[in-house]
């Protein structure tokens, strides 16, 4: 349940409704308030408080009239922008970035003023009698009407300001990092101090039989205690082959269980629910979805039709920044127990190499032409390198080695050169200081916790 809701809440924090709809049903309850404030205290009132509207009804129904026609043509022209800005985003940067301009609250919240005035304007104009028919005016509601006006001119203003910056490369690449981050406080607690021991993983017996999936798309994420206690009833243990962000086919095996008695459609099915799968991967469990978001932007400045080295330093910047955090926090371990300490799940957990991997790998072989791009990628690698736990060093000096080797591809010598001299550097950096043990840190008391 707990997965699913987050999912739920990812999809809405993307949503390009959600925000505005809100906002309209609370410009709703604000019409209700405002019109029984209205009839609670009369004209009279009304008037003596010196700053509501004091007109008649045929200037009212004018007012109203031009504040809805107005904010609802600007509704028109910012989800114009908007759609524009997506467009060029799309093309510039990679379609899979349009969920990072979706969930930006700004533009929701624009949006959603605009639309909640509108039909502000529209309830409060609805209630306008003239003489003829009992002349209600109401100068509260009317007045709160051209304060939402006000407010709509304002959002206006700050609108043409994000969506002018929104679009340019650092601030998306800023924005996808701090979503990269937000990824690795949640799936990665922090810790302080040597990685925690851990069993090796356990496999099922060998009379285990596959669990195939029930529908196709991505995994976005596993309902972790409802899969532990559909297998404690059952008294079984599944090896779970995929991860959050695998792609999954209807009917194809994703794991195995134990004993092969329990395998079946019914038990498929079951797993099926504790299982969230959607059309496109999402952030909430998949820990290399906004890794390979900036790879993307990053692959997309260095490709020929583009040729924007700058851009992809930015997200190799930022790619180095999340694997020095990542070097510090401890990665899963691949046994899931219940609430009894049995196993009962060997998952599919990622490791720090393949999110290194994740990171590099690519990035290396599309950098062999630019000299400033392989010496940008050791620099990152520098951090990490130096406060890692020391068995992960070795998964980010293959990386340093790696990036030495393809730059032997580069025309010049003086480049080869340049590359080589920033490789010794690091290694050197590396070697010369090692990681603090928990004993060593002033900060961290027995156990290495803060």
């Amino acid at each position: 349940m707990r997965a699913r809701l987050a999912v739920l809440l990812d999809e809405l924090r993307t949503s390009f409704w959600f925000v505005p709809a809100a906002m309209v049903l609370g410009a709703l309850v604000l019409f209700v308030a405002t019109r029984h404030l209205d009839a609670s205290i009369g004209h009279e009132a009304e008037r003596a408080l010196g700053w509501t509207y004091a007109g008649g009804a045929e200037g009212a129904r004018g007012l109203l009239s031009t504040i809805a026609t107005a904010v609802i043509s600007v509704a028109g022209v910012s989800f114009s922008i908007t759609i524009a800005a997506l467009t060029l985003a799309s093309s510039q940067l990679g379609p899979r970035l349009l969920r990072t301009f979706l969930r930006d609250r700004g533009n929701q919240i624009v949006l959603g003023t605009l639309v909640a005035t509108f039909v502000y304007s529209l309830l409060v104009l609805r209630t306008i009698r003239g003489e003829d028919a009992g002349d209600v005016v109401p100068q509260i509601s009317i007045t709160v009407s051209v304060l939402l006006a006000a407010a709509s001119v304002g959002v206006w203003i700050y609108f043409l300001h994000h969506v002018a910056t929104e679009i340019q490369a650092e601030q998306v690449i800023a924005a996808v990092a701090g979503e990269l981050d937000e990824s690795i406080d949640t799936l990665f607690p922090e810790q302080l101090g040597r990685e925690p021991e851990r069993a090796a993983p356990r496999e099922p017996p060998g009379d285990a039989a596959p669990v195939r999936a029930c529908s196709t798309g991505y995994l976005q994420a596993v309902d972790e205690p409802a899969l532990l206690g559909l297998l404690a009833e059952r008294d079984a243990v599944l090896r779970f082959d995929v991860r959050p962000g695998r792609f999954v086919v209807e009917g194809a095996a994703i794991g195995a269980v134990h004993p092969a008695a329990c395998a079946g459609e019914e038990l498929d099915a079951a797993v099926g629910k504790a299982l969230c799968i959607g059309l496109q991967r999402t952030p909430v469990q998949d820990a290399e979805h906004a890794i390979d978001q900036l790879v993307e932007i990053a692959l997309r400045a260095l490709s020929p039709g583009i040729n924007d080295p700058f851009t992809a330093i930015a997200c190799i910047d930022r790619l180095g920044a999340a694997i020095h955090r990542l070097g510090q926090r401890a990665m899963p371990a691949a046994e899931r127990l219940d609430e009894d300490g049995k196993l009962r799940v060997v998952a599919d957990a990622v490791t720090f190499d393949e999110l290194v991997a994740r990171a590099f790998d690519a990035l290396r072989d599309a950098a062999r032409p630019h000299a400033m791009v392989a010496i940008r990628l050791l620099d990152a690698l520098e951090p990490a390198l130096v406060y890692a736990e020391p068995g992960r060093r070795a998964a980010l000096l293959r990386q340093a080695a790696m990036v030495l080797r393809a730059s032997e591809a580069l025309p010049e010598r003086h480049d080869r050169e340049r590359v080589m001299r920033r490789h010794r550097a690091l290694t050197e950096a590396a070697s010369a200081t090692p990681r603090d043990t928990p004993e060593q840190r002033p900060d961290a008391e027995s156990g290495g916790a803060a």
